[in-house]
């Protein structure tokens, strides 16, 4: 009898201990499932964030006070550019190394005739853009080449959080007022989509040149 006794009573035991632990398997189940939910969110929100620029929504900056300027080029004589088209890299980035020969050709597009081209090197970067420089010397267009005084300071004061980019500015007194924004590595379908909304002043309003290939206004 005893040791029936004691069959019983472990055999409570066990079933006691395996409740216990469905019980702790299940409510770690459910915490896992609600961190994953709100991973997921989180995910969604990077990813929602990543196709919406912080350098835009009519952002008004004050950009040249931020940088020191290397080299120059400006017509005498000739009615200063109202609208600015300004290219920002850095040294060492295989991404901005391959947009630079984009640019290249982009500067050269006579729809832009009427913008300042601005050359921002984030870091010693200025050799990268001589070619650029050059081009737009020979066809006496204006330009800057400009390098940023401290890095840290400048990307919290715009928004950026990567490069290259490519942006469009109209001037308003001593700042400048976003109208397009390319962030990333741009091709040349992407590039002509901004060539066609500098020209149709389709910016005005702030806007981003999306992945897939539409202007975005703001």
């Amino acid at each position: 009898m005893r040791w029936l006794l004691k069959v019983r009573v472990l055999s409570y035991v066990a079933v006691a201990a395996a409740l216990v632990l469905c019980w702790r398997v299940d409510r770690e189940n459910t915490r896992l499932a609600h961190l994953n939910e709100a991973l997921r969110a989180s995910q969604s929100e990077i990813v929602a964030s990543a196709n919406s620029p912080v350098l835009i929504r009519g952002l008004t900056l004050s950009l040249l006070s931020q940088m020191d300027t290397v080299d120059q080029h400006l017509i005498k004589g000739a009615k200063p550019c109202t609208r600015q088209l300004i290219l920002i890299y850095r040294a060492h980035c295989g991404a901005c190394a391959q947009q630079l020969s984009s640019w290249e050709k982009l500067v050269a597009d006579s729809r832009l005739r009427d913008a300042e081209t601005w050359l921002v090197s984030i870091g010693d970067g200025l050799a990268e853009a001589r070619p650029i420089s050059e081009t737009l010397r020979k066809r006496n267009l204006p330009y800057r080449v400009l390098k940023v005084k401290d890095p840290v300071a400048f990307v919290v004061r715009t928004g950026l959080r990567g490069v290259p980019v490519t942006i469009v500015t109209r001037s308003q007194n001593s700042d400048s007022v976003v109208e397009l924004v390319q962030e990333g590595l741009a091709g040349e379908q992407r590039l002509e989509l901004l060539l066609q909304a500098f020209a149709e002043g389709s910016g005005a309003r702030g806007a981003r040149i999306l992945p897939f290939g539409e202007v975005d206004p703001l």
